[in-house]
């Protein structure tokens, strides 16, 4: 008997089988298969880019080759468009040069093996063993955790795999030291965009067809939900749901979502605030929860470390890994350096929030300039504060010290850690995706089951195991030209970050 697992549970996959008189003893292969749908449906809900995957004309362009192993690579090869003057009237071709050359590009995706594994203790039946893994959700945390490594190496791919002319300012800044509180993500700056990677040749992508089956073809832009809602708050973008909605319940502002601008889809990317030990926030919005007390702004640990509790702070994890500086595996062979194009080498700035029910100072914020990143805490170079006692390395950040805003003092239960320019202004990015703007290669490994048992069966481990790689396309003279970075300021709600101008 077969069972369709295209949108049922991990429990939903082990009651069919126990529900089914023929499996009474089990299929192993059968069985394996199973498990292997539900690693790839529950991958499915976390992995933010797969509805986005196709062929050339969507946002993710999707290879397979399943001769391709460990860092293997696909190749592509790119060439340009003929631009060369015409000869008119009896002119001829009378040497080389009156003819074009073929400008061609070859570039590679690099694809690499991605694995991870849990252990647990369980009867040494094959076939109950498998089947309690389904139960009791191994399957969906497993195909969860892919997922959110695809989604976060896809989104850092973009960040720091492109070159200086992807990335664009919001308010029209040269940098993102220069942004201040209103350079937000709002309907100008939107249009702006897509402008913008109109001229750098990006296409729009194929996001679906009409009623009468023609393509609608657009740019997209991925923004978090701390960043839409500066958008939500944009008068211009508020007049538009009003005067130019539909009516009735239907209109955006009683529904929720958000209407096309201009033409450009927006998708929102939620990164939830989750419970476990790793890093929360995004790398569109680089964040983590306060993992270490302190009252004299870290000069006794020396150290920012991450978690939410003294206890997970000691664990690690890497919490602070989407922050500048770290050194994020894009894959074996691919190490993100310290100098990359998006934030420089030098030192950058955190800001420390203390939540409105702190037990001190509540409400106020810490500024601290940041020399190092190994993922797992952050090295404090400098800080705001009430005197500078730091000889030769005064304050450089631009805030002038405020005590009914500022403090050094911050519990590790009741306050986060933002990224933040040196002016104090929270930091943030959204996504301007058009057609190809990037390249999935998967090889021969997706989502796969092996396991391990230990003790007589006992003791069991169980490993998913997948071989992919991705990275923006390029067009025949190396570029990029299918997104773009838009950094911006990020107006987080109910935080009390002072407005700066």
């Amino acid at each position: 008997m077969a069972y369709n697992t295209s949108n049922i549970t991990g429990q939903g996959i082990g009651n069919a089988l126990s529900n089914d008189p023929s499996n009474a003893y089990g299929d192993a292969g059968a069985v394996r298969e199973l498990w292997r749908k539900g690693v790839e449906v529950f991958e499915q809900t976390t992995d933010f880019f797969a509805p986005m995957e196709g062929g050339s004309s969507a946002i993710i362009e999707t290879i397979t080759d399943t001769a391709k192993g460990r860092g293997q690579k696909i190749t592509f090869t790119q060439m340009a468009g003929l631009y060369n003057e015409p000869k008119h009237g009896d002119e001829l071709f009378n040497d080389e040069n009156d003819f074009e050359s073929i400008k061609i590009h070859t570039y590679t995706l690099s694809v690499d093996y991605l694995r991870h594994g849990v252990r647990y203790t369980e009867r040494s039946e094959e076939f109950m063993g498998m089947r309690g893994e389904i139960a009791v959700g191994i399957p969906e945390q497993l195909g969860k955790w892919m997922g959110r490594q695809k989604s976060e190496k896809m989104f850092m791919s973009f960040l720091h795999h492109g070159d200086s002319e992807n990335q664009i300012f919001a308010g029209n800044k040269a940098s993102a030291a220069a942004l201040v509180s209103a350079d937000v993500l709002d309907w100008d700056t939107i249009t702006a965009g897509s402008v913008q990677l109109q001229r750098l040749n990006g296409k729009p992508a194929k996001m679906g067809t009409d009623k009468s089956g023609n393509a609608i073809n657009r740019y997209c832009y991925v923004a978090t939900t701390d960043t839409l809602f500066s958008l939500e708050q944009d008068s211009d973008y508020k007049t538009f749901c009003v005067e130019a909605g539909v009516r009735g319940d239907a209109n955006y502002i009683f529904a929720g979502g958000y209407t096309d601008v201009r033409g450009n889809i927006i998708k929102k990317y939620n990164p939830v605030d989750h419970d476990g030990y790793g890093a929360v926030g995004s790398p569109l919005n680089p964040k983590a929860f306060l993992g270490v007390d302190t009252t004299d702004g870290f000069t006794t640990e020396s150290f920012i470390l991450g978690g939410g509790s003294t206890a997970a702070g000691a664990l690690s994890a890497s919490y602070f890994k989407y922050f500048p500086l770290h050194a994020f595996k894009f894959l074996a062979t691919d190490t993100l350096a310290a100098a990359n194009s998006l934030y420089g080498s030098g030192d950058f700035y955190v800001a420390v929030v203390n939540s409105q029910n702190a037990a001190t100072d509540a409400g106020k914020i810490g500024f601290y300039e940041i020399s190092a990143n190994n993922g797992n805490k952050l090295t404090v170079g400098d800080k705001l504060q009430s005197t500078d006692t730091s000889a030769g390395d005064a304050w450089t950040g631009s805030p002038a010290w405020d005590a009914a805003v500022h403090t050094n003092t911050h519990d590790a239960g009741t306050s986060s850690v933002y990224l933040v320019n040196a002016a104090g202004v929270p930091l943030g990015h959204t996504l301007v995706l058009g057609a190809q703007a990037a390249r999935r290669g998967y090889g021969k490994h997706r989502n796969s089951r092996t396991e391990d048992s230990h003790e007589g069966g006992f003791v069991k481990d169980v490993f998913v195991t997948s071989v992919f790689g991705q990275e923006p396309c390029e067009d025949a003279s190396g570029r990029k030209v299918g997104y773009l970075i838009l950094t911006h300021a990020v107006q987080y709600a109910g935080e009390p970050f002072p407005t700066v101008s």
